[in-house]
């Protein structure tokens, strides 16, 4: 069996989610394979304000605000009997707070978004052989099509977005 998509995502993470949220709102089909089902479990992690600008373009920051993580206005580290601090509203950084974000529901939140915008994301799908125009992958080579479990078949696709170690 053959399905077609403008774009096929491998990783449903933030990056992915991303990316799948942008080209589907330009009017791409796009479809986002994940190999687990979330949301799953990942280490934490503390977002700095740069990232506020990329939900706004993303058009997520609204639901991360009102998902209610933890607003952290700065950061201090310790090491080896030194400290820094380092405040978010110091002039000419792009806000003035940020998150600190529980992975998994921040994963999810932008998956979610992604699909809200017309990304088709399976979870728990495994991807597999991706074949090349000329048969090798190389730079410049355009993936035309891939294989992945989780549906039965091999699926045609005009091009793949990898964006995960392990394929």
């Amino acid at each position: 069996m053959h399905e077609q998509t403008d774009v096929l995502v491998v990783g449903g993470g933030p990056a992915g989610a991303t990316a799948s949220a942008l080209l589907a709102r330009q009017g791409l089909q796009v479809r986002v394979l994940e190999r687990e089902r979330f949301p799953r479990y990942h280490i934490g992690e503390s977002l700095l304000p740069s990232l506020l600008p990329v939900l706004d373009v993303l058009g997520a920051r609204e639901a991360v605000e009102a998902h209610g993580f933890v607003r952290k206005t700065g950061a201090f580290y310790g090491w080896g009997g030194q400290e820094w601090s380092l405040g978010f509203d110091e002039p000419g950084r792009p806000a003035g707070y940020s998150f600190q974000v529980i992975r998994s529901q921040f994963d999810q939140l932008l998956l979610e978004h992604a699909r809200a915008q017309g990304a088709d994301v399976r979870e728990e799908v495994r991807a597999g052989q991706v074949t090349f125009e000329d048969g090798n992958a190389g730079q410049g080579q355009r993936a035309v099509e891939a294989a992945w479990t989780g549906s039965d078949g091999t699926k045609t696709v005009s091009y793949v977005v990898r964006r995960t170690r392990r394929l």
